[in-house]
């Protein structure tokens, strides 16, 4: 495909003036004679000025996506950047398999997608603005189109459902560059709005993110700063929002709170009360209301005011909040049971979603592909990679921020003081939750095997479900188990 381009360029013009002379004569008189006109004065010409060129465009993304009409043997991309100032277009080339390049121009928006593509290419992608030149290139930026799954990759999801099945599972969806693999629904389930339970801490990342990019927030802010009922406690005092969302605060717990009583309480008071018997940093304790503080420091920083011991009016409510920063660029609509709300109308952000497994694999589609949906940037990509192994959690190193992460955890955790549930816990023998898995899985995790694993490093992510009272003391459910037979690590 040839190059489209505009040039714009100046124009030659010229000015032509006539000018006439009269000739009068006159009979008689001394002095008589010509009259010589004032010629007309020239109009000024504005030269057309000719574009500034721009830097070269920043932020290339490739989602790879399957084919829209259902073709299984071929896919779509969608290609995302940011606009340069002074684009009138944009130049993107891409090529397949390594072979000759093809050339598409765009408008001045940011943003388009290619089809017709074969499955399961590799796809290789540069971008370069036009302002009347064109400017260097970015990428290139390569990403593996979708294909339909092989007959051992089937064999190897199948393997991991059965599984699944045996300990009460519910669903197992497998997302493969960008495209759903594998589908599998058991129990009686069929694709309806399912408690997430603690799996929704995970969603205090991508809500931490907005509100910093808003300028409300940042990780390295006080508590107390805001709840200013932490000035007077030595350990409070010195918490910031890092530590609440990395669970290494020191908070650890209200004996008051419940979270199967949640909506019977006054959580941002129970919040408030919580003990901190440590110094950030000392321990890591998996305390649910660090989540709530959280969600407290963020109403106030939005206008709430703020009387003291938990008690908040006004601000912007944090569902309506990610309702309108992630769930809908996620085509996810939220109604009143879609997550569980305090006695005071709190929602919940360390228990209290439900979505169907489709929805909750849109989240993880998003988290894998670096904080991108289409061809729309919704996180900062360096942001969302502190909550998914950037940072080094000192307390413990398998928890990021909001995330439990398949690091070795390399002695950080003491059993002494941390308090690691079984969700989070390393696997028998091991100082990972799934030492058949590559480093870089993470994992947001519920208490009945609720499950949602990324695994960046072969565009993976699964959802899978099951009853939260599967996930009792008995349960002999293996994170390790699950993945590796699901990557074909385990047989």
């Amino acid at each position: 495909m040839s190059i489209v381009r505009r040039v714009f360029g100046d124009t030659a013009s010229g000015l032509a003036i006539a000018a006439g002379l009269t000739l009068a004569g006159c009979s008689g008189g001394a002095g008589s004679g010509a009259t010589t006109p004032t010629p007309a004065t020239p109009t000024p010409v504005t030269p057309t000025p000719t574009p500034t060129v721009g830097a070269a465009p920043t932020g290339l993304f490739v989602n790879p996506a399957p084919d829209a009409g259902g073709d299984a043997t071929k896919a779509s991309a969608a290609i995302g950047w940011t606009a340069t100032t002074g684009a009138t277009s944009y130049i993107v080339r891409y090529t397949v398999n390594g072979g000759a390049a093809t050339s598409v121009t765009t408008s001045a928006t940011p943003g388009t997608i290619l089809t017709g593509l074969p499955a399961g290419a590799a796809l290789s992608v540069t971008i370069a603005a036009f302002a009347g030149a064109e400017t260097a290139a970015s990428g290139p930026v390569t990403a593996t189109l979708p294909s339909p799954p092989t007959a051992a990759e089937l064999a190897a999801y199948a393997s991991a459902a059965a599984y699944s099945d045996a300990a009460q599972g519910e669903a197992v969806v497998v997302l493969k560059n960008g495209a759903t693999v594998y589908t599998h629904y058991s129990a009686g389930y069929a694709n309806a709005a399912h408690p997430l339970a603690s799996g929704t801490k995970s969603f205090s990342c991508a809500f931490e993110i907005f509100a910093e990019a808003d300028g409300l927030v940042t990780l390295a802010d006080k508590a107390a700063s805001t709840i200013t009922d932490w000035t007077m406690d030595v350990n409070k005092a010195k918490i910031t929002v890092l530590d609440l969302l990395s669970l290494q605060s020191g908070l650890t717990g209200n004996p008051g709170y419940s979270a199967t009583a949640a909506t019977t309480l006054d959580t941002y008071a129970l919040t408030v009360a919580d003990t901190a018997t440590y110094a950030p940093g000392q321990a890591f304790v998996y305390d649910p209301l660090s989540f709530q503080a959280f969600a407290l420091i963020f109403q106030i920083k939005t206008g709430g005011i703020y009387t003291g011991a938990g008690q908040v009016a006004g601000g912007t409510d944090p569902l309506t909040y990610l309702q309108t920063k992630l769930f809908t660029p996620l085509g996810i609509t939220l109604n009143a049971s879609s997550w569980t709300r305090d006695a005071k109308g709190r929602p919940q952000m360390a228990g209290g979603a439900y979505l169907p497994a489709t929805e909750w694999l849109r989240y993880g589609q998003l988290v894998l592909q670096k904080g991108t949906f289409g061809t729309a940037r919704l996180l900062d990509a360096n942001k969302l990679q502190q909550c998914v192994g950037g940072y080094d959690n000192p307390a413990y190193l398998g928890y990021g921020i909001t995330w439990w992460l398949n690091k070795h955890s390399a002695g950080t955790y003491d059993p002494t003081i941390d308090q690691v549930p079984r969700d989070g816990g390393p696997a028998p023998g091991s100082d990972q939750f799934a030492p058949h898995a590559p480093l870089d899985t993470v994992m947001a995790a519920g208490t009945g095997k609720e499950r949602l694993y990324i695994i960046p490093s072969l565009g993976i992510a699964i959802v899978r479900y099951a009853p939260l009272n599967s996930g009792g003391p008995t349960s002999t459910w293996s994170d390790d188990t699950f993945l590796g037979k699901a990557i074909g690590t385990v047989p």
